[in-house]
C-alpha cells in the first residue's frame, strides 16, 4: 500500500496550487505461469483514493474533494470472478445516500447485463469446473464534491453507527464479515460512544447472544466479534473527528486519505469504509463513471462494452475536471497490463 501526497503548481488559467493526498493499493494474482508466455490466468486490482485541495495564487486551500477509483483486470477468469467485482462495487453504489433517505439500490450496476451468464445449452453438468472464459477490465470512479466531504465529516455519532451497521448487510468481501450485522445492530441499540470507546454491557450482550451448547453463557465467538466491531466503530468515529478537527484543509485532506486507505484508527479500508461514508452524503453531491470491456470465449455469450455515467441532472464536482487534467500530466502507468 502506498500513502503519500503530491504538490502540483498549475501555471495555466487561474494560477494556483493543487495538493493531492492519496492512498493506493494494487494486488495481482497469477494462477498459471507458462515459460515465455506469462500468466495464463490472472486477476489484477488497483484501488486509488485521493483527497484534493486547491488554493488560488496567494490564497489558502479550500475544502477537499474525494475521488475513489477501483480498476480490475482479468485474463482467462471465470464469469463468477467478474461478477464478484461488480457485486463489490454494488455494495458501495447501492448505499449512496442511504442515511439521507435515498432508496437503496437506485445506483446499482446491472450485473446480468455486464456479465452475461452462460446460456443453458453451453453449461457444463452440475459439479464441473466453471470455464475460465472471460478477460478484459472494469473500472469504477466515484467523486465526492466539497459539500459531500463536509457531510461525511459532520455526520452525527448515531448516523455513523447506523451507517456502519447497514454497511455490513452490503459486505461482499473485505475485512468485515457481513454475518455480523445482528451484532452491530445490537451495539447501535445498546452501546454508547464515550471517551473514544464504544461502551456496552457485556452481560447483556451474553444474554442477547447465548451459546448454543450452553444457553446460560454467552457465545464466545460472538463476544469476540462484538468487541472487534465496537473497536472498529469507535476507531471510525475517532478518525472522522480527527479530520473534522484538523488545523486546516490540507491536514483535513491528508486525514481523509488515511481514513479511506486503512491507516486510521478503525483499520477499515477502501470498500469497507466507503460503504459507510457514501450513506452520509446527498446523492446529488456524487458523480460516478463506470467502464467495462469484457470478452467471452464461450459460444453464445456476448462481449461486454459498457460506459455508464452517474451525473445526469447532478451538479458537477467543483474543480474535479481541472484537478484531473492537472494530475494526468504526472500520472503513473496503470498496473492493469497483460
Amino acid at each position: 500500500m502506498l500513502l503519500g501526497d503530491d504538490r502540483v503548481t498549475r501555471y495555466t488559467g487561474d494560477k494556483g496550487e493543487y495538493r493531492y493526498y492519496r492512498s493506493d493499493k494494487s494486488v495481482s494474482n497469477s494462477y498459471v505461469d507458462a515459460p515465455f508466455v506469462g500468466a495464463l490466468v490472472k486477476e489484477t486490482s488497483q484501488r486509488d483514493a485521493e483527497a484534493v485541495t486547491f488554493a488560488p495564487k496567494g490564497g489558502t486551500h479550500g475544502d477537499p474533494i474525494l475521488v475513489y477509483t477501483q480498476n480490475q483486470g482479468y485474463v482467462r477468469v471465470p464469469a463468477s470472478s467478474v461478477r464478484d467485482t461488480v457485486a463489490e462495487m454494488n455494495g458501495i453504489l447501492n448505499l449512496v445516500g442511504a442515511q439521507r433517505g435515498a432508496a437503496e439500490g437506485r445506483f446499482g450496476l446491472p450485473t446480468d447485463k455486464l456479465v452475461p451468464p452462460l446460456p443453458q445449452s453451453a453449461r457444463e453438468p452440475e459439479g464441473t469446473t466453471e470455464p475460465s472464459d472471460r478477460k478484459g477490465m472494469i473500472s469504477l470512479t466515484l467523486a465526492f464534491n466539497q459539500k459531500a466531504v463536509r457531510d461525511m465529516l459532520s455526520a452525527s455519532t448515531d448516523q455513523v453507527l447506523r451507517a456502519f451497521s447497514a454497511s455490513l448487510g452490503a459486505a461482499h468481501m473485505g475485512i468485515i464479515d457481513g454475518t455480523d450485522k445482528p451484532l452491530m445492530d445490537w451495539l447501535v441499540a445498546n452501546g454508547k460512544y464515550k471517551d473514544g470507546k464504544m461502551a456496552y454491557d457485556a452481560s447483556a450482550a451474553n444474554r442477547a447472544f447465548p451459546s448454543e451448547n450452553n444457553p446460560g453463557r454467552g457465545d464466545e465467538d460472538k463476544a469476540r466479534s462484538l468487541s472487534n466491531l465496537s473497536e472498529k466503530a469507535a476507531g471510525l468515529l475517532a478518525d472522522l473527528a480527527a479530520a473534522r478537527g484538523a488545523k486546516d484543509n490540507e491536514a483535513r485532506a491528508e486525514q481523509i486519505a488515511k481514513i479511506v486507505g486503512g491507516r486510521g484508527e478503525s483499520g477499515l479500508a477502501y470498500e469497507d469504509v466507503l460503504r459507510v461514508l457514501v450513506q452520509l452524503v446527498d446523492p446529488l453531491d456524487v458523480t460516478g463513471d463506470f467502464v467495462a470491456s469484457i470478452q467471452a470465449t464461450s459460444r453464445g455469450v456476448k462481449n461486454t462494452n459498457a460506459h455508464l455515467v452517474l451525473k445526469n441532472g447532478r451538479q458537477e464536482v467543483p474543480m474535479l475536471k481541472d484537478a484531473g487534467e492537472t494530475k494526468s500530466r504526472f500520472a503513473q502507468p496503470s498496473v492493469l497490463t497483460d
